[in-house]
């Protein structure tokens, strides 16, 4: 969990949930994070992964042994068990991200990444350079009263999901 509150006319982050500040605090944000990530490898031949059974995961759909560069790679999202995807209120993103093609994956906030949009659970993507990529996908929900989050609403306002899977894109 992490909370921000205001605190003698500054802003503070706290690592711990909305109910550890009392009723009367003045919060402006508490998320509730969680972030999975997984790396692929193959020994002998591609076997596809399986569901770990995460709130949020990435699935590649694609064998990942020998991806060329310029190749299209499809991968599957899941949340909560369901795919994910685009709806009229939400635009859900599949990123990717490499040291080898500038930008935010060789640590510049200036850069650039790659994006697809998930469209029921799916996206495909082809990754224009040889070397280590990282794709990933957020997600972040508002906690209801009555929506699947109901659990966390005395702990936070959001919640938040990162998942991540690396993989290496081959050159000839």
């Amino acid at each position: 969990f992490i909370t921000q509150y205001n605190k003698d006319g500054k802003t503070v982050w706290d690592p711990r949930p909305m109910s550890a500040f009392g009723a009367d605090a003045q919060i402006d944000a508490s998320i509730r994070v969680k972030i999975n990530a997984k790396a692929t490898a193959t020994y002998g031949h591609w076997t596809e992964p399986g569901p770990m059974g995460w709130e949020l995961e990435i699935l590649p759909k694609t064998p990942l042994d020998h991806v060329m560069p310029n190749q299209p790679v499809e991968f599957e999202v899941r949340y909560m068990g369901e795919p994910l995807g685009c709806t009229p209120n939400e635009m859900e993103f599949l990123l990717a991200a490499s040291n080898t093609y500038g930008g935010e994956g060789a640590g510049d906030t200036d850069g650039f990444f790659l994006a697809a949009y998930l469209m029921g659970g799916k996206a495909r993507m082809s990754f224009p350079t040889a070397g280590e990529w990282v794709v990933t996908v957020f997600t972040n929900k508002p906690v209801l009263p009555d929506g699947k989050f109901d659990a966390y609403k005395n702990e936070c306002k959001q919640v938040f999901h990162s998942a991540g899977l690396s993989l290496n894109v081959r050159t000839i």
